[in-house]
């Protein structure tokens, strides 16, 4: 998997006019999350928890 930012995340999630809200109910990741990722802020977060976080959200979005 190709490092994924979290502005990429975060532009094709506006793209398809989805709310962190949607988001988080359908992954089950946090908006608090949600936000860090997209903020592309890992602090406090393992290397484990952030690929798989990133992985789902990215999923959800269709990207691979």
């Amino acid at each position: 998997m190709e490092k994924l930012s979290g502005k990429i995340l975060k532009l094709k999630r506006e793209e398809i006019n989805l709310s962190i809200e949607e988001i988080s109910f359908n992954t089950k990741i946090s908006k608090h999350i949600l936000k860090k990722i997209e903020d592309s802020d890992f602090s406090n977060i393992s290397t484990f928890q952030k690929k798989y976080f990133i992985r789902n959200y990215a999923k959800f979005l269709g990207i691979d």
